[in-house]
């Protein structure tokens, strides 16, 4: 039995979750299996002139769009319009919401983060209230209802929903326009529009309806017309497009050959931000897909990575040194996180060189008395300083950043493979943002590679 994880650990697959979800619905593709969906998504009304579908990440968000009527039906366009503050287009935005004193909206995304740095003064950052990482609320908290509150970056509590609806209203807005512009037709309506949003299988029937319920707010579809807002499963997306849409692109040498074979069995992974989840299918001899396992996962994704490099900030330079700077400068704070983002991604710690953070300006004079006492702590050369700029690990310890979710990642998937009706599963997709990761990559592959 071989599992070839590590030809599909490319971002392209996470990025076209919800690409393929315009095939699954105007396909009508029959699937046998069990999905908690609520609702199909297998009959689309046929007055719809297009369908959006918004994929609304821990960490990034996106949308793409298709025509379902004659010329163009068969196109999807992804939106690449977002612009980081390096002037790269990308075809995902951080999901970063920041609003005004009075709470109402002021920016999402990249805008958000730029704009959160550029506030002049301390008093206006606690003042705004910016928002980060905040979907996985919807994972942990078993109590979410209608009252629960999220924390902004200043310590402030305001309503989960309302930063749920600010910024699924921003999203269908964008989509929107984007749709006239593309169209040249500003009477395009949203009753035009099918929408679809993404969301985690391993969440709850609770977590899945307040989604649902923050839609309805932002203005995408209604408790009376709740046939326009279908809400999917991220890895059931994912599985589709792998079977249905990658191969066919790109091929893939024997995992294509497996993959195109009836009865075949496969197992989905997908990395996010904030969570695992993995499903298994079986592809039947008329080419649908059967599920032979219920979805399983947890909270395994790349923010547990983040979450382990701030506790070795607070063990090198002091937790309540840490604590401190992080609500004295805010900003700063998100600037470092945002770099360390990047440079978890990278090539270095799999080529055995250090990784350079940058670091803020006010960060180096903020602990700047703790370098020396820290550094002795680190007389290996693990840890140190370059030009009152950098803070270099060495790739050993930035190894060690990624051990407890990669552990709990693998522990997982052994006992999910342990099972005995999931003896026949012959490959393994990994799909997900998180899955770009290389260590990811070279871990998965190492521990089941070989599996027979």
């Amino acid at each position: 039995m071989m599992y070839e994880s590590q030809a599909y650990s490319v971002p392209s697959v996470y990025q076209s979750k919800k690409a393929v979800i315009f095939q699954l619905v105007k396909k009508q593709l029959r699937i046998k299996v069990s999905l908690d969906l609520g609702t199909s998504l297998l009959h689309l009304e046929k007055s719809f002139l297009a369908t959006v579908a918004i994929d609304f990440g821990t960490t990034y968000s996106g949308f793409a769009f298709s025509f379902n009527k004659d010329e163009g039906k068969d196109m999807i366009f992804m939106n690449r319009a977002w612009v980081n503050d390096q002037g790269h287009q990308t075809s995902k935005t951080p999901t970063c919401l920041l609003l005004k004193p009075d709470l109402s909206f002021h920016s999402f995304g990249y805008e958000a983060e730029e704009n959160y740095a550029s506030l002049t003064s301390i008093s206006e950052e606690k003042e705004y209230m910016f928002f980060r990482n905040f979907k996985m609320l919807l994972h942990n908290d078993e109590s979410l209802n209608l009252n629960t509150k999220i924390a902004a970056a200043n310590g402030k509590l305001l309503h989960a929903k309302q930063v749920f609806v600010h910024s699924i209203r921003f999203l269908k807005e964008q989509a929107l326009n984007i749709i006239r512009q593309e169209t040249h037709d500003d009477g395009f309506r949203m009753e035009d529009i099918q929408w679809v949003l993404t969301v985690p299988a391993i969440w709850s029937p609770r977590a899945k309806q307040f989604m649902r319920q923050a839609a309805y707010e932002a203005g995408i579809g209604s408790s009376d017309n709740p046939e326009q807002l279908r809400i999917a499963l991220e890895p059931e997306a994912a599985a589709l497009f792998c079977t249905e849409k990658l191969l066919e692109r790109i091929g893939a040498g024997s995992v294509e050959r497996q993959l195109s074979q009836p009865n075949v069995h496969y197992m989905v992974v997908d990395i996010g931000g904030g969570t695992l989840d993995v499903t298994v299918h079986e592809k039947q001899d008329d080419g649908t897909i059967k599920e032979i396992h219920k979805v399983t996962g947890g909270p395994y994704g790349g923010l547990k990575v983040n979450k382990q490099f701030m506790s070795l900030l607070d063990q090198i330079f002091g937790q309540q040194k840490m604590y401190d700077y992080r609500h004295q400068f805010p900003s700063d704070w998100l600037k470092l996180m945002n770099d360390f983002e990047i440079k978890k991604r990278g090539v270095r710690v799999v080529q055995q060189k250090e990784t350079r953070i940058r670091l803020p300006r006010s960060f180096v004079s903020w602990i700047n008395d703790a370098v020396t006492a820290a550094l002795k702590r680190y007389a290996n050369g693990e840890i140190r300083i370059l030009n009152d700029e950098y803070l270099c690990l060495s790739s050993n310890l930035m190894v060690k950043q990624f051990q407890p979710v990669l552990e709990a990642m693998k522990d997982h998937l052994r006992v999910l493979l342990s099972e005995p009706r999931l003896s026949k599963v012959s490959v393994m997709l990994l799909v997900g943002g998180f899955a770009s990761s290389l260590i990811l990559q070279e871990e998965i592959t190492k521990e089941f590679s070989r599996r027979c």
